[in-house]
């Protein structure tokens, strides 16, 4: 069974103690194919702690810097369309095929 975590300071990390998990159900069959870490304050707290770590580098980067750093990460997600469909799909009942879809990065 799929069992995520969350993400904070660059690394995935199980949430704090007393944290619960939550059951992700499958929208087609109504069973459950997972869980996730239904945070508490202090998971909260750690994960604001690391974004103001991280704020002075990414705000001394130029514009540019910036820009081309997410587009990077667009390309990365773009490359993986497949397997984010797919779990999108499984997710929220959504067919693959419109789970697909990509919008124009030119379009704002």
């Amino acid at each position: 069974m799929l069992r995520l975590s969350h993400f904070i300071d660059g690394q995935y990390v199980e949430p704090s103690a007393g944290s619960e998990f939550l059951p992700i159900y499958e929208p087609a069959t109504g069973k459950i194919y997972g869980e996730f870490p239904n945070a508490t304050a202090l998971d909260v707290d750690n994960a604001v702690a690391a974004a103001r770590r991280a704020f002075p580098a990414w705000a001394s980067k130029t514009a540019a810097e910036r820009s081309a750093l997410l587009y990077r990460v667009a390309d990365i997600l773009e490359s993986r369309i497949p397997e984010f469909a797919a779990a999108e799909s499984k997710d929220q009942g959504k067919t693959l095929a419109f789970a697909s879809r990509v919008r124009d990065r030119t379009r704002h």
